[in-house]
């Protein structure tokens, strides 16, 4: 009778033990969901700044070219301005 307690009290001990793994694992369930979520929000504000600095750099060649046009137009305008006679 005794040895019967005594198991029954072990058997409860397990089970106890069991629920505090099980909730353990759940735990660890839910920090690795939310660890994959923080991972696919930081690579897709990678992926939107790389787009960014790529519009960025577009737009700097893009003043570039007006600008090196820009000079070409004024070389040229100085040149049709020196052969203006008075």
């Amino acid at each position: 009778s005794k040895l019967i307690v005594q198991i029954g009290y072990a058997v409860n001990e397990v089970v106890a033990a069991i629920g505090n793994v099980e909730s353990f694992v759940d735990s660890l369930v839910h920090t690795s969901t939310s660890i994959e979520n923080m991972s696919k929000e930081i690579a897709a504000q990678i992926q939107n700044s790389s787009a960014a600095s790529q519009e960025q750099m577009a737009s700097m060649e893009e003043i570039t070219s007006s600008t090196e046009s820009l000079a070409k137009l004024a070389e040229e305008l100085q040149i049709l301005i020196g052969n203006i006679r008075f």
